[in-house]
C-alpha cells in the first residue's frame, strides 16, 4: 500500500530533492510550505522573502506535480521561537532558535498536523540520519531497495530509533534534532542524511529543479 509523506519544502534545494527522492521511492508526496513569523516593521524586505520562498517551493512542487500546502505557523514561531530567542539574549544568554522551532513547530505542529490529515510519515531536508536500533541500516531512498526506507520506521514494528550525524560533516544537524522523542522519530524521514551538500546539488541540477543553484539560507 502506498505511503503518504507530508514534505516540509522551504524553498530551498535541500527539501526540493527531499521531495523528489522520496517520490523516485514509490510515496506519495504533498508538499507544506510552513509561513514564518515576521517583525512589524515598516520595511516590507522581509515581508517579500517568504513570498519569494514559498514562490520557489510552488515552483518545485509543479515540476514535481505534487500539491503544495501553506500552513501558517507564524503566531506558534512567534510564541515558541521568536520570544524565546529575543529573552535569551536580553539574559545575556546564547539561545538557541533553531533547537526550539524544530521542537515546536517542525516537529510538533507540523507533525501533529500531518498525522491527523492521514500521512504516515513527514520528512524534511535535515542533514541527519535515522536508523533502527537494531538490524542493518537504511538504505538512500533513491536505491533500489528504497522499500527498505518505507518499512524502517513503521509504527508497528517496535523498534526503537536512533539519530547519526549525517555523511556530511559541515553540513551535519543533528544536534538541532536532540529534543526528538522515539513517538515523533518513527514518523520522520531524512532523506538527504546520505548525501554530502554537493552531491544534493548535483542531484538537483540533474532533476532539473528551478531553484537548484539557489544559495543555502541563514536561517
Amino acid at each position: 500500500m502506498e505511503k503518504t509523506v507530508f514534505v516540509a519544502m522551504s524553498g530551498g534545494v535541500d527539501s526540493a530533492v527531499a521531495a523528489v527522492l522520496l517520490k523516485k521511492s514509490g510515496f506519495n508526496v504533498v508538499g507544506i510550505f510552513m509561513k514564518p513569523w515576521q517583525p512589524d516593521a515598516a520595511s516590507s524586505q522581509i515581508d517579500c522573502l517568504w513570498k519569494q520562498d514559498r514562490e520557489d517551493a510552488l515552483r518545485v512542487a509543479a515540476k514535481l506535480d505534487i500539491p503544495l500546502l501553506t500552513w501558517d505557523f507564524s503566531k506558534e514561531y512567534e510564541k515558541y521561537v521568536a520570544n524565546y530567542m529575543i529573552e535569551g539574549y536580553r539574559q545575556g544568554r546564547t539561545p538557541n532558535p533553531d533547537v526550539m522551532c524544530n521542537k515546536f513547530i517542525k516537529f510538533g505542529l507540523f507533525l501533529d498536523k500531518a498525522l491527523k490529515l492521514g500521512a504516515d510519515f513527514i520528512a524534511t531536508g535535515h542533514y541527519v540520519r535515522i536508523k533502527p536500533q537494531r538490524g542493518p541500516a537504511p538504505p538512500h531512498p533513491h536505491s533500489a531497495q528504497s522499500a527498505d526506507l518505507r518499512s524502517m520506521g513503521d509504527p508497528q514494528s517496535g523498534h526503537p530509533f536512533a539519530l547519526y550525524t549525517a555523511k556530511d560533516q559541515n553540513k551535519d544537524q543533528s544536534y538541532f534534532l536532540y529534543t526528538l522523542t522515539q513517538v515523533q522519530l518513527k514518523h520522520c524521514l531524512f532523506p538527504i542524511g546520505d548525501y554530502t551538500k554537493d552531491e544534493v546539488r548535483k542531484m538537483a541540477r540533474k532533476f532539473n529543479l528551478p531553484n537548484w543553484d539557489k544559495k543555502d539560507s541563514q536561517g
